[in-house]
């Protein structure tokens, strides 16, 4: 590509018409008539901005277009790889850019036929039977079919206890072990059923795994016999049925809960020991 650099400046035998007049200089970049600006004009700063008292006029003026010449010159090449040429539009280069790509996929889903779509669906099935109700309940059967002592036995297998039978084995303990499953802050500020003794399901739901050593470490009395008959009571119920399931799977076999627990024993009279 070809540059034509016409250059306009006084002779050397005359000055300018004016000290403030700069000579002007044209650069024609090919491609530049569809922005209507075939010429690229750049002005030299006056001549009266750079004189000095030492240098003649003529050769500082030389000099000076000599600068401005190569200042154009790169100037030029720096436009000739930025001017867009005029270029078929056959040949012209993609542009690959965020705002064209997303216009062209719009442009090609809208004109492409829908197909069907390919993910699974799913519906809500209701099942046809009420869910069973999540609060535990007894065994209706006679208590003497269930138990010679007249307790009934839970689905989960373990005795049940009334108030009256429990207040019976304070009296008479025998080998029935009472265990309250409560925390002991909870046990200082009401007391207990007298005879319990307190092995908190809550913060240690690992007792019954423990070995004898370990239980008795912790808690400062032997570990229940696993023949023995364990009654587990809380203050309403929850705790102790959990207990009673825990037991039975480190090992314990006679196991029994007292339901109404704390709240039923107080409710009905018991004799509360701290």
């Amino acid at each position: 590509m070809m540059l034509m650099l016409l250059i306009s400046r006084a002779p050397d035998n005359s000055a300018p018409t004016s000290e403030l007049e700069a000579p002007r200089t044209r650069l024609k970049v090919p491609g530049a008539e569809q922005f209507n600006k075939p010429y690229l004009s750049i002005i030299q700063p006056p001549l009266s901005c750079h004189r000095t008292s030492n240098t003649p006029s003529s050769f500082r003026h030389d000099n000076k277009l000599d600068m401005a010449s190569r200042k154009i010159a790169s100037r030029a090449s720096r436009l000739i790889w930025t001017t867009p040429r005029c270029v078929p539009s056959s040949q012209q280069p993609l542009a690959f850019s965020s705002r064209a790509y997303l216009a062209t996929c719009r442009s090609t889903s809208a004109r492409a036929p829908a197909i069907p779509s390919t993910r699974a669906t799913f519906r809500l099935i209701v099942p046809a039977t009420p869910v069973r109700s999540a609060r535990t309940t007894y065994s209706t059967q006679s208590s003497s079919e269930a138990d010679p002592k007249g307790h009934e036995i839970s689905e989960r297998g373990t005795k049940i206890w009334s108030f009256e039978q429990i207040n019976e084995i304070t009296k008479n303990p025998g080998k029935v072990i009472l265990v309250d499953t409560r925390e002991p802050a909870e046990l200082d500020k009401t007391g207990h059923i007298p005879g319990a003794i307190n092995i908190p399901i809550g913060t240690r739901p690992d007792s019954f795994f423990l070995r004898e050593e370990d239980f008795e470490d912790s808690f400062g009395f032997p570990r229940p016999p696993k023949d023995a008959e364990v009654v587990f009571y809380c203050k309403a119920g929850v705790r102790s049925r959990a207990a009673a399931a825990l037991a039975k799977e480190a090992g314990w076999t006679n196991v029994g809960e007292y339901p109404g627990s704390w709240l039923d024993w107080e409710e009905k009279g018991g004799q509360a020991q701290k």
